[in-house]
């Protein structure tokens, strides 16, 4: 918006008052003004009240956002809105839009759009969106883990006045600590390419089928995938020093750290444990490092058809009980306090990248098959598959009920003060931050009644 611009002077040049509704043409000329038609919909967004297709429940919705509209997608986690200043006769469409299986934000006013990928967002921040300050966009997510939720604030607003000292014409508060369930990701989606078929790829593209591809086809390939930005960045490397060291079976090369008590010596040439066996990989070399809690395995895969590697990894947190396990960058996390074990279970990145994993568990052991393939076909075998575990017993570590801090030298002063939050009276969404922060959330009880808590003396019936 230009700095100077008033919409009282712009009504006073055409000798109107700002009370007047302004015909077609003057819209037409006010929109132009402020350098908004460009960006502006084809067709005018109407929504009124709440439209509610979330195919999960949800609490009662706001009541009080008029002149707001909004539609809650079938996903629960998309959420279009109509802002209607009835003055001018224009409506605006904002978006918010959290794809959790792609990790990936997206956010819009008309045709003006964002995405930033999950993995860079910074949870909890309050973000403004502006179309050039006439309407604006203020937003703020909290990623609940534990519940499965997001916690979100939603603010929007039409300024018609550049002076920032003066109030807004409307500004509504669509949400406000409200809770939107997640999307549940269904790992067994095809690729982003309904029935895609790499063969037909090459031929409908006029590039060569030759092992490997070229460049430039990798990168075009990736990109109509929609894989490429989910690689590492730098990718993981085959030549690491981590991995000069070990035993080979096959293409594949195993390193376990000195402090898991998996000794070389207990090891054969067919796999971890005699009782174990590993597969004998012939071809996309593989090195892999089980870390020094014995229950975390990062694998760094060579594709030689495309000339690129890509990370795969499972770990067990014993002490946070938690499962990790990722492509890349696309990684999930699942609370191992209500876990399926003894089920197959699929992690896959946009269906190229596929891992089925299994795991049992014991008193002192994990029982644990992992098995990765690279898939290019949507109606034929994956190009590639292998185990990396095969029915691999990884012994649990004693439990640390004494750990540090999650986030290295955590301050607690230091963490309030770089977020404009009072040290002394954090409110309940500043809670959630701090609890997700330090990954204590899934550790509360919802059953526990904190207002009992809050008397000025114990209950009678402790005495």
């Amino acid at each position: 918006m230009d700095p100077n611009f008033s919409y009282k002077e712009f009504m006073a040049g055409k000798g109107l008052s700002t009370d007047n509704t302004l015909s077609a043409n003057d819209r037409t000329d006010l929109m132009e003004t402020l350098g908004l038609t460009d960006f502006l919909n084809t067709d005018q967004c109407s929504i009124v009240g709440w439209i509610n297709e979330c195919n999960q429940s949800l609490a009662v919705l706001p009541n009080n956002t008029e002149p707001v509209g909004c539609h809650i997608g079938d996903t629960c986690n998309e959420v279009d809105c109509c802002i209607t200043p009835e003055k001018i006769g224009q409506s605006f469409k904002t978006s918010i839009n959290i794809e959790p299986c792609l990790f990936k934000l997206t956010v819009a006013i008309e045709q003006l759009q964002f995405s930033k990928w999950l993995f860079d967002y910074e949870w909890g921040y309050p973000v403004q969106v502006w179309l050039f300050g006439f309407v604006q966009m203020e937003f703020r997510i909290v990623d609940l883990t534990a519940e499965e939720q997001y916690l979100i604030d939603l603010t929007l607003s039409v300024c018609m006045e550049a002076d920032s000292s003066l109030p807004c014409e409307i500004s509504v508060q669509i949400f406000n600590q409200y809770k939107l369930p997640k999307q549940k990701c269904d790992w067994n989606t095809g690729f982003l390419i309904s029935n895609f078929s790499l063969q037909n790829w090459l031929i409908e593209s006029d590039f060569p089928n030759v092992s490997p591809l070229p460049a430039y086809t990798v990168k075009q390939l990736l990109f109509d995938l929609n894989v490429g930005s989910y690689q590492l960045d730098p990718p993981c490397q085959m030549n690491k020093t981590a991995y000069q060291n070990g035993w080979k079976n096959g293409l594949t090369r195993y390193v376990t750290d000195d402090t898991c008590n998996i000794s070389m010596n207990e090891v054969d040439v067919n796999g971890w444990k005699k009782d174990t066996v590993l597969p004998n990989i012939t071809s996309n070399p593989l090195v892999c490092h089980l870390k020094s809690s014995c229950t975390d395995i990062s694998c760094c895969l060579n594709l030689d058809f495309i000339g690129k590697t890509i990370e795969v990894h499972l770990g067990i947190n014993q002490d946070l009980q938690l499962l990790e396990i990722g492509v890349g960058r696309h990684q999930f996390r699942d609370s191992l306090l209500g876990f399926d074990f003894g089920v197959e279970h699929q992690f896959r990145l946009l269906n190229v990248f596929r891992v089925r994993y299994n795991i049992y568990e014991s008193v002192n052991e994990y029982l644990v098959t992992m098995e990765v393939s690279v898939c290019w076909e949507s109606y034929k075998p994956c190009a590639w598959t292998t185990f990396i575990l095969k029915n691999a017993r990884l012994p649990k570590q004693p439990r640390n009920l004494q750990n540090d801090f999650r986030v290295t030298d955590f301050d607690f002063l230091d963490w309030t003060s770089g977020r404009n939050i009072d040290s002394r009276n954090l409110s309940s969404l500043e809670l959630l931050r701090l609890y997700n922060d330090l990954d204590i959330e899934s550790y509360f009880s919802n059953e526990c009644e904190n207002s009992n808590l809050l008397s000025d003396s114990w209950n009678s019936g402790m005495i």
